[in-house]
């Protein structure tokens, strides 16, 4: 079954407004690749990131593009304290050997948002403002060549075109949640942009006291 995307409006402010999209299927899935170095990347990523925008000629279909976790945040938190998240977008293939540097990543953008499951089992995203952080959208940053490279050995129907990353993110009441990551492919001719892809984390549970935190751990 195709995946459908839809239009979807953003805007800068305490945080992203509500973003909507009917998919084929939800998946809450993290891969098993090792996580992307961050530190230890961060001077490599950004000297090649330029040149990685630029370089990119060919446009990708929408639908073929998959979103996975790769940094989970904590299943509890202490309210008022922060939480990192890390996503790796990528493109479904049949062609082996495809380089993401060959792909145009520059008018793709990453942005998250709070969910929480309904009596029903749906997930209903939450007002703006329920979660805030540092930075609520990304850019596609390009991954290190020796980490790429071991990801295409592992799933070859699939290219790694880089990652996106949320540290610092503060959910303001305690519940329970998912962060939902929206990939949104920009437009040229308008400020709005299309859902492409989306994925949701672990569930977290968000208390005021940190004892409760410790008894739900054991």
């Amino acid at each position: 079954m195709a995946t459908v995307p839809r239009h979807s409006k953003i805007r800068d402010g305490r945080g992203p407004r509500v973003i909507e999209g009917t998919y084929s299927r939800e998946r809450n899935r993290h891969i098993s690749s090792n996580q992307i170095p961050r530190k230890a990347s961060a001077a490599r990523a950004s000297k090649t990131e330029h040149s990685h925008r630029r370089r990119g000629s060919y446009q990708a279909p929408l639908e073929l593009f998959d979103l996975d976790v790769i940094e989970q945040p904590l299943r509890h938190v202490v309210l008022g304290s922060t939480i990192d998240i890390s996503v790796l977008i990528s493109l479904r293939t049949s062609e082996r050997g495809l380089s993401a540097h060959g792909l145009d990543t520059s008018r793709l953008l990453a942005v998250t948002s709070l969910v929480s499951d309904n009596r029903q089992g749906d997930r209903v995203p939450l007002e703006a403002g329920t979660m805030t952080g540092q930075k609520m959208f990304d850019s596609v940053h390009p991954i290190p060549e020796h980490c790429s490279e071991g990801m295409d050995r592992n799933q070859p129907c699939r290219t790694a075109l880089g990652y996106s990353s949320f540290p610092g993110l503060l959910v303001r009441q305690p519940g329970i949640y998912r962060v939902r990551t929206t990939l949104i492919s920009m437009s040229a001719s308008s400020p709005g942009g299309t859902s492409v892809a989306m994925v949701d984390s672990d569930v977290i549970k968000v208390e005021r006291r940190p004892g409760n935190t410790r008894r739900s751990q054991r």
